[in-house]
This record gives structure tokens, C-alpha cells and sequence, in this order.
């Protein structure tokens, strides 16, 4: 059984959900590159699986008509495309998400963009090992960078080809000819091609999305945009990017996280505060000691940015390591070790910037 199948299918979307991955860089002969190249220039497709684990059954399916529709359904949950708008359901509710907007949107608030291409329809079956943790795989449609069509061919250049088959651990993948899954089997469970058409007549019915904003919690919807500003993140960082687009990133996300202008302001009244308590205990109280006052609530104050910053470094690390392990392919250990460095150099910079200056220039405007 995949009692998690049931939950709501949002969630799957959100596993896996990407602004896009890089398109895998070509190896000579390998089957995988003939198969994108070929499978990029459909005009057209319509591919229907069943995947069966226990007594539980869900039905797969996905459909694509060039220049920009397309459509996937996977058990209750659906979404489909036309342009870059998408209409996401499931048996919670429907929204929508307008991605182009939004990614200008992100554009203009980070100051940045990711170079290259615009972004596409991506689709998505993968994640098999899920299916061990009791967990559905991995279904959606991602709306990223070119790269293969159909993600799951970049995905199984990981995999170790074995005859017609491609394995990794417990999961088996069997393509058909057209670069489809035929089969793909995780140990009990196993996902079927039913029926596949390509470069045919695809009607519009199958890109009809669900009618109206069924009450989707604003929860889900939220998340969607949280995900997708993740997976902006990350295709910016997927460009190797010089120091001031790390610098942009970190300010736009330590601003939001941490509102280091009002904890500026904070402290300057809590330092006001203090001072005129301290006043009113000792009236008779020389400037030198009002200046020891004020230097030892600068130590304190500057000694909570140094724990601050360690566990704004730390949060930092966590998104850099979350971003990395998401592209596809990872990078190799020497780009990776060289970007976190940069990173966190970028944090220490905005930390300075936009928190230890400020407190300082706290008392550096302190007035007897």
C-alpha cells in the first residue's frame, strides 16, 4: 500500500517542484542524449500508466500539444498548462498560479534574473525511491529551463544501464522506444504504459483545467509561490554567479527574514530607554560613566550579533546545501565547495551591511 497517495496531491507537486534544472551536458553516444533530442521535437503526445502497489491503483497520465500546453494527472490530483499559467486541483480544491508573472516578479525584487533561456513545460515522473517510504513519486509538471521534455531522461543518467533496463538500488526503469516509461518497477510496486501516441491529434478537451478557484486553502496556494521563489534561487545560482548576485540574494532573504530595520529601531529605543532609567537612578552621575553605561550596551548588543550571525550562517548553509542537492546534475564537489564559500562570504557581508554597522552606528549617534 501507498497510504500517502491519498493525502492531498498538492504535496506532490511541492516535492519536487523547480523553477528547472539545467540541461544535463551531452555524453557522447549515450542513448539518453538521441532520446531527448528526439523526444524535445514531439509536436505532440499523449501517455497514459497505470501505477499498482498493494491493493491501490493510480492512474498516470500526461499529454502534450506544441507550442505550450500541457496536462498531467496523477490519481486525484492534476495540472495543467497553457502558456505560463497553470491550473493546479486536486480533490481539496483548484488554483492557479501565473509562473511568468511571478518570476518577473521575483526578478524586479531580488534585482536579479537567471540568464539563459526562457522557461518551459517540464514533465516529471521520478523520485521511485519514494516508493519505499511509503511515499508516491514523484508527478508533476515543472515549468524550468529547457532541459529534457521529459525529466525523467536527465534523471536516469544517475542510473547504471543494464540491457534495455535502467537501475538504481531496487528501481528498475524500462523505456519504450519513444523515450517513455514502459514499465518502472520498486520492488512490489509497479508502474505500466497503458497507451502512448505521439506526433498525433491531441484535442482540447484533455487541456481543459478544472472550472473556477475551488476553494483551495490560500495555504497551498502560498506554498506553490514559496516553492517557485526556491526554485528561482536556485536556477540563479546554476549560473555560477558573481559575488553581487549572491550579495542580491542574501540581502532580499535576510531582509525578509530577519527585518533588520526594525531591530535598528529596537535598539535604539531600548538604548534610549536604558539610558534614561540609568539617569534617573543616578542624577549626579559624571559623562564618563554614562559612556561606560553606553560601551557596555554596545558589547552586549554587538555580542548578540556575533550568536546572530552564526545561526543566520547556519540557515543560510541549510538553503545553499537544499538548492544544491536539487540540481540536476549535482555539481561536482570542487564548484560546490568553492559557492558555499562565496555564500557565506556573502552572509558575513550582509550581516555587516545591514545589521553590525547599524547597531553600531547606534552608538556611534549617542549624544551626552
Amino acid at each position: 500500500m501507498i497510504p500517502t497517495m491519498r493525502r492531498s496531491a498538492l504535496a506532490i507537486l511541492l516535492a519536487g517542484c523547480s523553477a528547472g534544472a539545467p540541461p544535463a551536458e551531452p555524453e557522447p553516444g549515450n542513448p539518453l542524449d538521441r532520446l531527448r533530442e528526439r523526444t524535445n521535437a514531439y509536436s505532440s503526445f499523449h501517455y497514459q500508466a497505470e501505477l499498482v502497489s498493494g491493493k491501490e491503483t493510480v492512474a498516470v497520465e500526461m499529454a502534450w500539444r506544441a507550442p505550450d500546453r500541457a496536462m498531467l494527472r496523477f490519481g486525484s490530483y492534476s495540472v495543467v498548462f497553457a502558456g505560463g499559467t497553470a491550473r493546479y486541483s486536486d480533490a481539496n480544491g483548484a488554483c492557479s498560479v501565473d509562473h511568468d508573472a511571478e518570476l518577473a516578479r521575483l526578478a524586479k525584487e531580488y534585482g536579479v534574473a537567471p540568464r539563459g533561456r526562457s522557461c518551459a513545460p517540464l514533465f516529471v515522473l521520478g523520485r521511485w525511491d519514494n516508493l519505499v517510504r511509503g511515499r508516491p513519486p514523484r508527478a508533476t509538471i515543472l515549468y524550468g529551463r529547457p532541459g529534457a521534455r521529459l525529466a525523467w531522461l536527465d534523471e536516469l543518467r544517475t542510473f547504471e544501464r543494464a540491457g534495455a533496463a535502467w537501475r538504481q538500488g531496487i528501481v528498475e526503469i524500462e523505456l519504450s522506444e519513444e523515450g517513455f516509461i514502459r514499465r518502472a518497477q520498486v520492488g512490489p510496486a509497479t508502474l505500466e504504459m497503458k497507451r502512448l501516441a505521439v506526433d498525433g491529434s491531441v484535442g482540447d478537451a484533455l487541456f481543459l483545467p478544472p472550472g473556477g478557484d475551488r476553494g483551495a486553502p490560500e495555504a497551498s496556494r502560498s506554498t506553490l509561490l514559496r516553492v517557485l521563489e526556491d526554485s528561482f534561487q536556485r536556477r540563479v545560482l546554476e549560473d555560477e554567479p558573481d559575488d553581487a548576485t549572491l550579495d542580491a540574494l542574501v540581502r532580499t532573504d535576510l531582509t525578509r527574514r530577519y527585518l533588520p530595520a526594525p531591530m535598528v529601531q529596537a535598539l535604539k529605543e531600548g538604548l534610549k530607554k536604558t539610558l534614561d532609567g540609568y539617569r534617573k537612578q543616578n542624577p549626579d552621575a559624571q559623562p564618563e560613566l554614562i559612556r561606560a553605561k553606553v560601551e557596555l550596551e554596545k558589547d552586549k548588543a554587538l555580542g548578540s550579533v556575533e550568536v546572530m550571525e552564526h545561526e543566520i550562517q547556519e540557515q543560510f548553509e541549510r538553503d545553499l546545501d537544499r538548492h544544491l542537492r536539487a540540481m540536476t546534475p549535482v555539481p561536482p564537489a570542487d564548484s560546490m565547495k568553492s559557492l558555499a564559500g562565496r555564500w557565506r562570504a556573502a552572509v558575513t557581508r550582509q550581516v555587516d551591511a545591514q545589521i553590525r554597522r547599524p547597531f553600531e552606528g547606534v552608538f556611534a549617534g549617542f549624544r551626552e
